[in-house]
């Protein structure tokens, strides 16, 4: 099942933002959390994005095997701004089903926490605010189907 959380940070204010189900049935919650509240023109700073898998539940590394996609962050953001790679953590394996087929992928149970570097515009105006928009996107799955 694809999940997607549509978040904006503003001026860098530290926030906690949840994942909305559509359907109502929350397997996997998000969080976006910003590591500085201010930064200078021309600065690096990170973005971290965790989710908490509930139990029998998973996602996907970047090479998740055979099934599933990973998680990945479409941007929207300030001119001069740029983001790198998202960053994932170390994988585990993880036991599934592909077409009633049992298989082995890669990917998260419980906590994982992805990072993405952002670099600011060497134009941005000390003092200045400016949001950062986008959507996080991941593939969950229980443990007997995706």
């Amino acid at each position: 099942m694809t999940r997607s959380l549509f978040f904006i940070l503003l001026a860098l204010i530290p926030l906690h933002l949840f994942g909305q189900d559509p359907f109502g049935v929350k397997q996997t919650s998000a969080r976006v959390t910003p590591a500085v509240s201010a930064i200078e023109p021309g600065d690096y700073f990170r973005i971290a994005f965790t989710l908490d898998h509930e139990e029998h539940f998973h996602t996907y590394y970047k090479n998740g095997g055979v099934v599933g996609f990973p998680p990945s962050v479409d941007w929207d953001l300030p001119e001069g701004f740029t983001a790198g790679e998202l960053i994932f953590p170390q994988p585990t394996a993880l036991k599934t089903k592909a077409s009633m087929v049992n298989a082995t992928a890669y990917g998260y149970e419980g906590i994982a926490t992805f990072i993405v570097e952002i670099e600011a515009s060497e134009d941005l105006k000390i003092g200045a605010e400016f949001d950062l928009k986008g959507t996080f996107d991941w593939q969950e799955c229980n443990e007997s189907a995706c």
